[in-house]
């Protein structure tokens, strides 16, 4: 038993070693990939169902950034599975800390979105609504289909920083990628919707 333990660590060692090698060519956020690497370290030892599961999901995001680097747009359904792997890996950092609300219009999930953009605005949400509240919260994402285009909002608890305009990395990074895919047909807007609700409002034009 002992030795079959041994060799399942060594096993997940080595696969973490290989996500850290694959990370240097990818698009994925350095700061969320040295916390998972780090999450699933600590759970080789604590729990290796989770951490087995933790480097499956890596390897998803992996794959995907990969083929974003080929593409200059995806499926929304395909969009939502990277974003379902990030949400994974979350869960197996912050548990019951973080709750997701999704709402997608069915008609809206083989429009066109560029890859990782819906991934940056829920890690996005995560960053500044859900990490600093010691109870969490929920990020909720609604997404609509419309004759001309997908309108996408994620929500999340907190406050726009008051007096100067909200500067965020991840955030501008996708508004660059929508105006130089559809110039000003595509629209990329952060509100402050409620004392304590901030909201990402996105518009992607189809053609």
């Amino acid at each position: 038993m002992l030795k079959t333990a041994q060799l399942d660590r060594l096993r997940l060692d080595a696969a973490v070693k290989e996500a850290e090698l694959k990370a240097l060519r990818s698009q994925v956020n350095p700061h969320f990939l040295f916390n998972s690497l780090n999450t699933i370290r600590a759970l080789i030892d604590e729990d290796r169902l989770k951490a087995r599961e933790g480097i499956t999901r890596l390897a998803e995001l992996f794959r995907a950034s990969l083929r974003s680097s080929e593409v200059d747009t995806v499926a929304l359904r395909t969009e939502l599975q990277t974003v379902n792997a990030y949400l994974a890996l979350e869960k197996l950092r912050f548990e019951d800390r973080l709750q997701i609300e999704m709402d997608i219009d069915p008609k809206a999930m083989e429009m066109s979105i560029p890859p990782f953009v819906m991934q940056t605005l829920i890690e996005n949400a995560f960053k500044h609504g859900i990490y600093p509240q010691s109870a969490g919260g929920v990020i909720s994402c609604t997404i609509r289909a419309t004759p001309i285009g997908m309108n996408v909002s994620v929500s999340n608890p907190g406050r726009l920083p008051s007096g100067e305009k909200y500067r965020e990395s991840g955030i501008a990074n996708a508004r660059g990628r929508l105006k130089l895919l559809y110039g000003a047909n595509a629209t990329l807007d952060i509100v402050q919707d409620e004392p304590k609700l901030v909201t990402v409002k996105m518009f992607i034009p189809q053609s």
